[in-house]
């Protein structure tokens, strides 16, 4: 009798943060023999949790079982994908496998965190390897998404094979090197498949865009009819990137990139000849120097700007403000987005067209309904499970709605909805002898919270007193005392910051100087010896009220004594 679980500690109800676990159990048990993960990623926080960088999914549970996982296997290079993987390495002894160029861009966040790639089992393999876990073989095919070498993953075992098939479209138009082996689809769907477990994310898009015809007319306009051209896009999309640099290339434009991160991923598709761009058009740009007369801001000049998330439109409104070493945007320039807004960067997309405006340049918005889309829409699961047949589909990557929305696109396709499993993170769906079965389990799950090097130890109250001082305010109070004999050395030093105006702060600093002495000489009166974890309780609280009734607002108050010897 063969038993299989799956479940995901990450990706379920949320986009990013994937990783899903198969577990192979004992016939004559139910414990656990195998474990194979597909992907470790990360997610980026909304705005409300201030000061975390990414979220994590918890991995408790493969700490738990370490000794059980046999591989990891990589889908491709995106940090939704691969953002979590050094987090299990530092843990657990395993081999990772992906593409050539997955590969690369781990061992690069490898090297940047500071580890040894020699203490690492990293695999590059390719669509026509076959990897061999005792019993259980797997294989692979490529697929079309934004980055190079993007992979599904086929585990055969004793029930059928269990595919695993995030971010994809069948889109025939793309590069080849970008695009979807579907041979190989058509191959392994001449075998029973027992489950698929396919991405959400595209399910609700509509009027799919076949072709670059309307994208290409709207850059060939720009670099036609514009000076210097400064694009921004995500980083991770090679793809995007590529087209930029040939539609600039064949104007006779000179190109350049910038982005720390982004030219990593740059440098690794040159070297993997995913990106390709004559060197003679390559630009290198130096630091402004207007003594030397070097502005970088020549005519015939294209500046791709780069990096994850926020970071493009972060980089353009320095840019626009004066503040970058590399460009000054003036009015004579043209802007153009295309990097499309994502969940938690609206706020700053918005401020940058602000900035773009205010001085005076040009502006184009690419949205994204004359983009392809690099995930798969109702037509491309169609197409997959018409060729796979698989007995039972599994929606994964995206929120509720995308999950629920997958579901519908194979009801209405035909297939049996009790066969359609949707699942929460910590949710276990189980088979036996090849036939879904109940399973009570659940499993430990949740979000790790990264603050800078600090992994998982942000408390609730420190993200609440982060809310807090961003709309509240801090008042910062340093005061020095010689604790022996209780005697403030000088007037207390006081920052507000983000209370009132800094023009008008003076009175109220006055005000807090008065409240912290006269505190401290109740204090004194009172007790012969200050109890200063106590003082400190008072003094925030009288600060506080005081700054009340003055402003109306409520900081985050910050008291700090330092010790001075006589």
């Amino acid at each position: 009798m063969s038993k299989i679980n799956f479940f995901a500690l990450g990706g379920l109800g949320e986009n990013g943060k994937n990783l899903y676990v198969l577990e192979i159990l004992k016939e004559e048990s139910d414990e656990v023999n195998d474990i194979f993960i597909f992907d470790a990623g990360l997610k980026y926080p909304t705005d409300e949790l201030f000061g975390v960088d990414t979220l994590l999914p918890n991995i408790t549970y493969i700490i738990e079982h370490k000794d059980k996982v046999k591989a990891i296997f990589l889908s491709h290079g995106h940090e939704e994908q691969i953002g979590g993987v050094l987090e299990i390495l530092k843990v657990v002894s395993v081999g990772v496998f992906g593409s050539h160029f997955t590969i690369s861009v781990l061992e690069d966040m490898i090297i940047e965190a500071g580890l040894n790639l020699a203490d690492y089992r990293l695999y590059r393999i390719n669509e026509e390897k076959e990897l061999k876990f005792g019993e259980i073989s797997v294989n692979f095919y490529n697929v079309a998404h934004s980055i190079p070498e993007a992979m599904h993953v086929a585990v055969r075992t004793a029930d059928g094979l269990i595919v695993y098939a995030p971010d994809f479209t069948f889109d025939v138009n793309t590069n080849s090197k970008y695009r979807t082996s579907i041979s190989k689809i058509c191959d392994l769907g001449k075998d029973e498949v027992l489950a698929v477990m396919a991405e959400s994310i595209g399910s609700a898009n509509i009027n799919r865009v076949n072709n670059d015809v309307v994208l290409d007319r709207v850059i060939n306009d720009i670099l036609k009819s514009s000076n210097r051209v400064i694009f921004t896009a995500y980083s991770e999309e090679l793809s995007r990137i590529q087209k930029i640099i040939d539609l600039s290339v064949a104007y006779g434009r000179r190109v350049a990139i910038i982005g720390i991160k982004a030219q990593k991923i740059v440098n690794k598709g040159i070297e993997t000849g995913y990106l390709q761009i004559p060197p003679s058009k390559l630009v290198s740009l130096r630091y402004i120097d207007p003594l030397k007369g070097n502005f970088n801001n020549d005519k015939d000049l294209v500046v791709i700007v780069t990096g994850n998330r926020h970071k493009p439109f972060y980089m353009i409104q320095r840019m626009c403000r004066h503040q970058d070493r590399l460009i000054e945007i003036g009015a004579d320039d043209h802007i153009v987005i295309a990097s499309p807004t994502r969940q938690g960067n609206e706020i700053i997309a918005a401020k940058t067209v602000d900035e773009v405006y205010k001085i005076g340049a040009k502006y184009t918005n690419i949205t994204k309904d004359i983009m392809r889309s690099s995930h798969a829409d109702s037509e491309d699961l169609n197409m997959l499970y018409s060729i796979l047949k698989p007995k039972y589909i599994i929606p994964i990557e995206g929120e509720a709605r995308h999950l629920m929305i997958h579901k519908k696109i194979c009801v209405d396709h035909g297939f049996n909805e009790d066969n359609i499993i949707i699942l929460e993170n910590g949710e276990v769906v189980s088979f036996i002898d090849g036939v879904k079965v109940n399973n009570p389990n659940r499993i430990k799950t949740g979000d790790v919270l990264v603050d800078g090097s600090v992994v998982g130890d942000i408390s609730k109250k420190v993200l609440k007193d982060r809310e807090l001082m961003a709309e509240e305010g801090l008042a910062l109070i340093n005061i020095a005392i010689n604790k022996e004999d209780n005697v403030i050395r000088s007037l207390p030093d006081v920052v507000l910051k983000g209370v009132i105006p800094s023009n008008i702060q003076s009175e109220l600093i006055d005000k807090i100087i008065d409240v912290v002495m006269n505190e401290l000489q109740l204090q004194i009166r009172r007790h012969k010896y200050v109890d200063y974890d106590y003082f400190t309780e008072v003094l925030v609280a009288s600060v506080a009220h005081e700054i009340k009734l003055m402003t109306k607002k409520n900081p985050k108050v910050i008291i700090n004594f330092v010790d001075c010897i006589k």
